[in-house]
């Protein structure tokens, strides 16, 4: 990461995102569903 790699590791910052990608596809199918 940038300036905040001391707070943030690498791999936590990977996950992170891994998981808000995943949480976000699975929003998009409910609201294509409703």
């Amino acid at each position: 990461s940038f300036s905040s790699s001391a707070a943030i590791p690498e791999p936590t910052g990977f996950v992170l995102t891994g998981l808000g990608l995943l949480v976000f596809g699975v929003v998009r199918r409910r609201l294509c569903r409703a």
